[in-house]
């Protein structure tokens, strides 16, 4: 019972970040590559995992799961520094973030926010 809690807690919670994030970060065309590179990342990352439990639990007994708490604490800080709020932004803004671009607003049209030519 306890391992079928689990699995749907992970589905709903930290499961679909890597195809979430792919989505939202990636542009239209780099998007498919992208979201291979993230799966095959993903379930190598799960193999190794599969593989190697076991025998971290008799080396490590009680502490196994240190290993895990280190691991999160890693990719919480990655996360914190190195992850941009994508919520209410297109596909434009978040990309012109990543390059270092800054958008210009452009108040003739509507507010339309438009790349400012002159770092690209």
């Amino acid at each position: 019972m306890c391992i079928i809690v689990f699995i749907c807690c992970f589905a709903v919670g930290l499961g679909p970040i890597p195809f979430i994030y792919a989505t939202e970060v990636f542009g239209q065309e780099a998007r498919g590559a992208a979201l291979a590179a993230c799966m095959t990342t993903n379930w190598i990352a799960n193999l190794i995992l599969s593989l190697t439990f076991e025998y971290l639990a008799k080396i490590l007994t009680d502490y196994v799961f240190l290993i895990f708490l280190v691991i999160v604490l890693a990719a919480v800080i990655v996360i914190i520094k190195k992850v941009p709020e994508t919520k209410n932004k297109n596909v434009e803004e978040i990309i012109a973030h990543f390059s270092g671009i800054k958008l210009s607003n452009n108040d003739g049209a509507g507010n339309k926010l438009m790349l400012n030519s002159s770092k690209i």
